[in-house]
């Protein structure tokens, strides 16, 4: 007789909108791992309904409050027969709250809890200020009674101290998929690209200042600005650098076909200064044999720092990062090395099937 497979009740962000959580959430539900290891229910849930709503991330807006107030019995509803609860939890404010509250209400029914946590530490806001003692503690109470907690990185244990050397843990990087090599250009002109949101909080501003020390180089954008205001503020700063027939932005584009205007770009370029985890665009872009220039966020000095040291520069300094450029520009022998580096790692390494596999391993050893 075949034995029944546990259950696992998936609790978290889907598209829409589209933003690395969710993009994640969703690979891993469509991956065929999970549900050969479970039987599995889904409970989605929308804490932003745009991405717009980011700007205003930690404030008790009235929609979000009803969001969050209506998951409470609708979890409790699912939990009937769970084995196990996958979460991904939010970062820090109100929805850690939210997420306290959340899991102690998996703790009463007596079902176990995974959280996986897709930044590089908890507690702290996007631009580093730590929350108030008392959600601390919910966050430090929330990550201790977890079965097991996922990070994306190893460098991210024990996220501050936050967690306890009880509690098991497992690092599972990040996953996507691999389009079909294609050859890479050794020569042409240099170009850059930037993909996803654009943000004040992404810092694209960094990447029109490196652009200005720049002279010759182009910049190829794919993504939508988060507001009017802030595209008003960038058009306009572009304007006055003289940018405006070096900077061309592409609009946002469906994930199939993101990556078409921005063929010819030799460089990522990753310009955030917040709190980040593993993001997509690093793997999407090194998949593709592009190198990386980013600040020092995440796990960069791990991953990307892998790939080429000088990759990885500090956060805001626009100097460091224009200079790592011009070498490359400069060295097209060495830049071609890094970008085949780049595509045999994540070819190697950050698959969307061996991230799948990763997860549910993680997932099943929570359970054992």
């Amino acid at each position: 007789m075949t034995k029944a497979r546990p259950k696992l009740l998936f609790v978290g962000h889907l598209p829409p909108p589209a933003h690395g959580v969710s993009v994640s959430n969703q690979r891993l539900l469509d991956g065929g791992p999970l549900h050969e290891a479970f039987d599995v229910d889904i409970l989605p849930i929308q804490s932003i309904e745009s991405m717009k709503e980011i700007e205003t991330t930690g404030k008790l807006a009235l929609n979000k409050a009803k969001r969050a107030v209506q998951l409470f019995p609708r979890l409790a509803r699912r939990l009937k027969g769970v084995d196990l609860v996958y979460y991904t939890p939010g970062l820090f404010g109100l929805a850690v709250l939210r997420d306290a509250l959340l899991m102690q209400v998996c703790q009463a029914r007596g079902v176990p809890y995974c959280l996986h946590i897709h930044n590089e530490r908890i507690g702290h806001n996007y631009e580093g200020q730590p929350d108030h003692p008392v959600i601390r503690k919910l966050h430090r109470r929330m990550l201790n009674n977890a079965r097991m907690n996922i990070l994306l990185h190893e460098s991210f244990h024990p996220f501050g101290g936050l967690i306890e050397a009880h509690v098991p843990w497992r690092a599972v990087f990040n996953g996507v998929p691999i389009p079909a090599p294609q050859p890479l250009k050794h020569t042409g002109p240099f170009r850059l690209c930037y993909i996803g949101n654009i943000h004040h909080i992404k810092g694209f501003t960094y990447a029109v200042d490196a652009m200005a020390q720049l002279p010759g180089v182009h910049l190829d954008v794919v993504g939508n600005f988060s507001s009017e205001t802030y595209a008003q503020e960038i058009h306009r700063k572009i304007e006055s650098l003289g940018l405006k027939d070096r900077v061309h932005f592409h609009g946002r584009r469906p994930p199939e076909t993101a990556w078409e205007p921005l063929e010819d770009s030799q460089v990522l370029i990753f310009p955030s200064h917040i709190q980040e985890g593993l993001p997509l665009v690093w793997l999407e872009a090194m998949a593709r044999g592009k190198a990386v220039a980013s600040f020092d966020v995440g796990c960069a000095r791990g991953v990307l720092g892998s790939v080429a040291k000088d990759s990885v520069v500090e956060r805001r300094d626009v100097d460091a990062l224009v200079a790592t450029l011009k070498d490359w520009d400069r060295n097209r022998s060495k830049l071609q090395r890094i970008r085949r580096k780049a595509r045999k790692q994540a070819q190697e390494i950050y698959s969307v099937a061996a991230w799948q596999q990763r997860v549910t391993d993680a997932l099943v050893a929570a359970l054992d």
